[in-house]
């Protein structure tokens, strides 16, 4: 279709004395900068050209994209643009993109541009800035035939002082005579002056319980613009510490920031743990993410969420001339583009491709006798031949304990595999022995726990609590995951419904309670390995007090009938001033015998012209 659309084109351009179009490209794309653009194209903005492996790309968008190109042609008017394309031309063909450092420099400071006619008549031209960050130091003209100008294209000071961010401008170019524009799209990028180095994340491991290495993590702070500026970090996470939390940087200085594990990390199961702290600019108020990954776990690095092999050993090839054989990849990090198929979870998965036998490999800590759960998730996408796969949990030096093999297996999707395992040394090596001629294998979430039945490392409390209010049990355990929760009262097993939540959950909440809540309460806590009862915890509901009657004897003195609870503690209170809350002061102190019914006779009352009485529950 285009050879025969370029010989429209050049059978224009004869007729019109013009020479061929020659190499098509570049006259194309500087007609998708020209005003005109829309003339001689359909600008296609809906749609994409995704796929499994690309999720998030190829989408059109309007102007020029990776799916639809510059669009489609629009026969006659884009033959007539290329035929007579307009007399200014305009090197280069476009902007620059300038990124700049924390000290406020770029990359890019200028660009020189070259206009010139290529026709046969004087132009006029002019060059349109809305830009407050450019400066151009040349605005038009006039060109006679054949005739050239220069316009250099510079940051100004106005860009240095940018907050951090992405900016963008259109230069036009101005054809004043044929009314035609040419664009060019420039970019600044400037920088925040509060620098982080050596980097915005950082990782720390070890086993549940601790110790954790490295015992801490730090990160530099520097300023190497010529202004002070004041900084803070917000941290929300139970499990670490931050020191120091705010500061000021004056010009060129540098502060060192400590992150260090809590008491409370040492409590957390196995898992991966993100927490993204907030550093921020309090003079520019731009935030930057410093993200903590603690990785607890007898396996350390199991989902590759390091960006690499990390805590492993690799014996094998991993990228040999450009080409991977294993390595730690994500989304975008094969040109194919099928990076996803390689990754489980999160952002990043192990891609084992070696043509000879290669190995990754781990060595943990384990405890001789004990039992532990070994599970990670595979899947191959292109079947082919000389494939295999291999497990060995190796408890000692000397020998090669193979659990899983596979040779040639099909094209399989993500898969768990999972074996329960025993050590017999305090230190076991995990190795996987790949070879994947045809293309890899994708190995993750990669993990070794401890099996272990559930027990209880803190019981629910009894409690006392007056009607109608909530009653809340908590009880926290160990134990291989998943946990299964169920709470009993008087060894019947609980569901949520009205006025209880929690009853399949570590807290157990009780709304609105009466004397029908009370009893004995149990959390049962099970696994695929057994099951722990919790100590019982009595909710004891206490009815709110009242006065039933009061009557004033002949000789000045006031009985009461008071109610409550049977065998609850309640207070009797006088005020002589019901308006002041400090002149409530005790009388009586009683527990309820079993009637829960009290008469109590004031002998004291004649001491007063008038007096108040309230009835408390003393706890």
């Amino acid at each position: 279709m285009w050879a025969g659309f370029a010989a429209l084109v050049n059978q224009q351009a004869a007729i019109s004395g013009k020479p061929p179009i020659g190499f098509i490209n570049p006259a194309v794309y500087e007609i998708a900068n020209q005003s005109n653009y829309k003339l001689a194209f359909n600008d296609i903005t809906n749609g994409n050209n995704t796929s499994p492996s690309s999720p998030t790309a190829f989408y059109a968008v309007p102007g020029y994209d990776l799916c639809t190109g510059i669009g489609t042609p629009r026969g006659t008017t884009l033959i007539n643009a290329l035929a007579n394309p307009d007399p200014l031309t305009v090197v280069s063909n476009a902007g620059f993109y300038a990124v700049g450092t924390p000290a406020g420099t770029f990359n890019v400071a200028s660009q020189v541009f070259y206009v010139t006619n290529a026709g046969t008549a004087p132009l006029v031209w002019s060059l349109v800035n809305t830009s407050a960050w450019l400066d151009v130091s040349n605005s038009g003209g006039t060109l006679a035939a054949g005739a050239g100008d220069t316009v250099v294209v510079s940051l100004n000071t106005v860009a240095s002082n940018l907050l951090a961010g992405t900016y963008k401008a259109n230069l036009s170019f101005s054809n004043v005579t044929s009314h035609v524009g040419h664009y060019r799209a420039f970019t600044v990028k400037p920088t925040d002056p509060l620098a982080i180095l050596p980097s915005s994340k950082f990782t720390i491991s070890g086993p549940p319980g601790g110790p954790f290495v490295p015992a801490a993590r730090s990160i530099t702070l520097t300023n190497p613009s010529a202004a002070s500026l004041n900084w803070g970090i917000n941290n929300t996470s139970a499990w670490y510490v931050v020191s120091p939390t705010s500061g000021t940087l004056l010009p060129g200085d540098q502060t060192g920031v400590t992150f260090t594990p809590t008491p409370a990390a040492t409590a957390l199961g196995d898992g991966i743990y993100k927490t993204v702290f907030q550093l921020t600019n309090l003079t520019s108020q731009f935030v930057q993410a410093v993200t903590g990954t603690l990785s607890v776990g007898l396996l350390q690095n199991g989902g590759f969420e390091t960006g690499d092999f990390s805590n492993w050993s690799l014996v094998g090839n991993p990228n040999v001339g450009g080409t991977l054989y294993n390595g730690v990849v994500d989304a975008n990090s094969l040109i194919d583009g099928s990076g996803p198929s390689f990754i489980h979870s999160g952002t990043y998965g192990a891609f084992l491709g070696d043509t000879n036998l290669a190995t990754l490999s781990q060595t943990i800590q384990t405890t001789p006798g004990q039992s532990y759960l070994l599970s990670f998730w595979l899947d191959n996408p292109i079947s082919g031949a000389d494939q295999q796969f291999m497990v060995n949990w190796n408890t000692n030096n000397s020998s090669i304990n193979q659990i899983y093999a596979l040779n040639n297996p099909p094209v399989m999707p993500w898969t768990l595999v999972t074996f329960s395992l025993n050590a017999t040394e305090t230190n076991t090596t995990l190795q996987f022995v790949t070879q994947n001629p045809p293309n890899g294998f994708g190995l993750d979430d990669i993990s070794v726990v401890a099996i272990a039945p559930p027990a209880f490392t803190s019981q629910p409390t009894n409690l006392t609590i007056l009607a109608g209010n909530t009653a809340s049990f908590s009880a926290t355990a160990n134990g291989t995951a998943p946990l299964v929760y169920g709470w009993r009262k008087n060894g019947i097993n609980l569901a949520n419904g009205l006025g209880i939540s929690g009853a399949t959950s570590p807290s157990l909440a009780l709304t609105g309670v009466t004397t029908n809540s009370a009893g004995d309460y149990t959390l049962v806590i099970t696994n695929v390995y057994g099951s722990a009862t919790s100590s019982v915890a009595t909710l004891t509901v206490v009815l709110p007090p009242t006065i039933t009657g009061v009557v004033a004897n002949p000789n000045g003195t006031v009985t009461l009938g008071l109610a409550g609870s049977p065998g609850v503690s309640y207070i009797l209170e006088g005020n002589t001033n019901i308006t002041s809350a400090a002149g409530w002061q005790p009388i009586a102190t009683n527990v309820m015998d079993l009637t829960g019914v009290w008469s109590f006779n004031d002998l004291q009352a004649t001491n007063f012209p008038q007096l108040f009485y309230r009835l408390k529950y003393s706890p």
